[in-house]
C-alpha cells in the first residue's frame, strides 16, 4: 500500500506564505490532515462514511446522517416535493465537507413544472443565520441532461493502490424515477472521480450565478468555495459580491481578519472614506482615515478577532457589514477568546465608483470592553 498526501507542499515560517499555501490547497479540494489508520486489507479506514477513504460502502443510514447535517431529509422525501401527476423527477444530491469545518450540499432535479433547477445547501445545520435560504437557480437543461449522465458513468466502487489523505470529502446520490439509488464510494480527494463531479456540479451551477461566480475567496477560484462564499450576500447580491471581493483582495488575509496585527497603514488606507466616523470604547472618535488607518494596523487590533456576518448591500450604493467581536490571548489554559459585543459598519460607493468605510461603531459596555480591550494589549505588549 502506498501512502501520499495531496497537495504536498513546503511550509514557510511566514504567515503570508502559509496562508497562500493553505489557499492554494483549498483551491484544489485537499486539505492535508491526519492519516488515517491502515486496515488490514490495505484499505483506510474511518467512523463516518465517506470521510477521508470511504469504507467499502456507505449504509442507508450513513447517508441519512450525512445529508441530515445540511437539513436534507431522505431521498424519497426530496423526490415526493417536486413530484408531478404522481410522477417523480430523477434526483442528485452531491455533498462536499472540509475537516468537519463546514461543506455544500448541491440538490438537482426538476420542479413541479418540470424545470431543471438546483438547490445549494450550507452547513452546519444547526448554526444557520435566522434568515437563512438556500440558494436556487434554473439550470439548463443541456446541463441536466449531462449532470445525469455523468453522474450514471460513476463507477460504484473506486478504487486505488493509494491511501490518499485529504480534509475534502464528497458523496454523490442518484435517484431514478422509479427511486432506484446509485451512490458510488471511493477515496475522499478532489481528484477522485466524485470530487471531479462535484466540481463539475459546482461549476454549472455558478454559470447561472454570475454575482457568485465573480467572488475570489482570498483568490481561490475552487468553485465549491465561491459557492460557499455566496451564502454571505445579501440583498443587492452583484454590489455585495463586489465588497467581498474587496475584503479579499489581500495577499495573505481578508480585510476582517487583525488578530494577526497588520503592519502597513497604506495598505488599508484606500479602504478608508475621508469622512469616516470611528467609534471604539475608551478612546476618543477618529473621523481621520490616517489615523484610522494607523489604529487598524498599528497592534492595537491584534488580540480581536472580527466574526463578520453578510454584506447587505441597497441599491442606493449604501452596504452594511455586521458582527461580533471577540478578544483572543493565551493563559496557563491555553487561548482565551471572550466575545465582548458586536460592530456595526457602513460602506460607501465613491464617485469614482469604489466601496470605502464610512462608519465603524463598536456596540459594546464601555467598561466592559475597555477593560478587555486594556488587558489584552498589556498581555501581548
Amino acid at each position: 500500500m502506498k501512502l501520499k498526501m495531496r497537495g504536498s507542499m513546503k511550509m514557510k515560517s511566514d504567515r503570508a506564505s502559509s496562508k497562500l499555501a493553505l489557499t492554494l490547497l483549498l483551491s484544489t479540494g485537499c486539505i492535508l490532515a491526519g492519516v488515517p489508520i491502515a486496515a488490514s486489507d490495505g484499505r483506510a479506514k474511518s467512523d463516518e462514511c465517506a470521510y477521508y477513504d470511504a469504507p467499502a460502502r456507505c449504509t442507508e443510514s450513513e447517508r441519512n446522517a450525512r445529508r441530515k447535517s445540511f437539513g436534507l431529509p431522505k431521498l424519497e422525501k426530496i423526490q415526493r416535493q417536486t413530484m408531478r401527476g404522481g410522477k417523480a423527477s430523477e434526483l442528485i444530491v452531491a455533498t462536499v465537507k472540509v475537516k468537519r469545518r463546514g461543506g455544500l450540499a448541491l440538490v438537482m432535479q426538476r420542479d413541479r413544472d418540470g424545470i431543471p433547477i438546483v438547490e445549494i445547501h450550507s452547513m452546519p445545520a444547526d448554526s444557520r443565520p435566522a434568515d437563512y435560504q438556500p440558494i436556487k437557480a434554473v439550470i439548463p437543461e443541456a446541463t441536466w441532461a449531462s449532470a445525469l449522465s455523468k453522474g450514471n458513468a460513476l463507477d460504484l466502487v473506486y478504487a486505488t493502490e493509494e491511501v490518499l489523505v485529504c480534509g475534502a470529502n464528497f458523496s454523490v446520490e442518484i435517484v431514478d424515477k422509479e427511486g432506484n439509488v446509485r451512490a458510488p464510494v471511493g477515496d475522499s480527494c478532489g481528484g477522485e472521480p466524485r470530487g471531479v463531479y462535484f466540481n463539475f456540479l459546482a461549476e454549472a451551477t455558478l454559470e447561472q450565478l454570475p454575482h457568485c461566480k465573480a467572488l475570489a475567496p482570498l483568490g481561490s477560484d475552487w468553485p465549491p468555495g465561491k459557492l460557499a462564499a455566496c451564502f454571505e450576500l445579501r440583498g443587492n447580491k452583484v454590489a455585495a459580491a463586489e465588497l467581498y471581493n474587496l475584503f479579499h483582495a489581500f495577499e495573505d488575509r481578508p480585510f476582517w481578519e487583525t488578530h494577526d496585527g497588520w503592519t502597513d497603514p497604506s495598505d488599508i488606507l484606500p479602504l478608508l472614506d475621508d469622512e469616516i466616523s470611528f467609534s471604539w470604547p475608551g478612546i476618543p472618535l477618529i473621523e481621520d482615515a490616517e489615523m484610522v488607518a494607523n489604529f487598524w494596523t498599528g497592534g492595537w487590533l491584534a488580540p480581536v478577532k472580527f466574526e463578520a456576518g453578510p454584506i447587505l448591500a441597497g441599491p442606493d450604493g449604501i452596504a452594511h457589514v455586521g458582527g461580533r467581536v471577540v478578544f483572543t490571548g493565551s493563559s496557563n489554559r491555553g487561548v482565551d477568546r471572550q466575545p465582548s459585543g458586536t460592530f456595526a459598519s457602513t460602506w460607501k460607493r465613491g464617485v469614482d465608483g469604489k466601496f470605502r468605510m464610512r462608519r465603524f461603531d463598536y456596540l459594546a459596555q464601555p467598561f466592559r470592553s475597555a477593560e478587555l480591550f486594556r488587558n489584552a494589549n498589556e498581555r501581548i505588549r
